[in-house]
C-alpha cells in the first residue's frame, strides 16, 4: 500500500447553509469538502464508489457504504409500492368508468 495514499473522510451529517440548514454527505479531501445533498444519496454513493476505483482510501462517519446502499434500496422499495398503488387506482378507476372490459 501507498504511504502517501489520500484519505477522504466521507460523514452523514447537517450544517447550517445560505440562512439555512442542509443534511447530506459530506467529502472531506483536507484541502476542501464537497457536499451531496441527502436527496441525491445515489449520486453520494456512486461518488464513493469512484473514489476507491481511483485508489483514495475512505474513513466513514456517522455512515457506510452499505447503510448508504441499503437506504437506496429502501427508497427505492417505497416508490415502487407507491407506483403499483396508485397504477392499481388508476386501472379501477377506467374499468368503473368504462362501457370496455379490458
Amino acid at each position: 500500500m501507498e504511504s502517501n495514499q489520500m484519505t477522504v473522510v466521507v460523514m452523514q451529517g447537517t450544517t447550517r447553509f445560505n440562512c439555512g440548514y442542509q443534511t447530506g454527505y459530506f467529502f472531506d479531501f483536507g484541502s476542501h469538502i464537497e457536499f451531496i445533498p441527502l436527496m441525491e444519496q445515489r449520486r453520494a454513493f456512486e461518488y464513493a464508489l469512484s473514489l476507491l476505483d481511483e485508489g483514495k482510501r475512505l474513513s466513514f462517519k456517522n455512515c457506510s457504504l452499505c447503510n448508504m446502499y441499503g437506504e437506496i434500496q429502501r427508497v427505492q422499495r417505497i416508490l415502487s409500492e407507491e407506483l403499483d398503488e396508485k397504477l392499481s387506482s388508476l386501472l379501477a378507476y377506467f374499468c368503473s368508468h368504462s362501457d370496455k372490459k379490458f
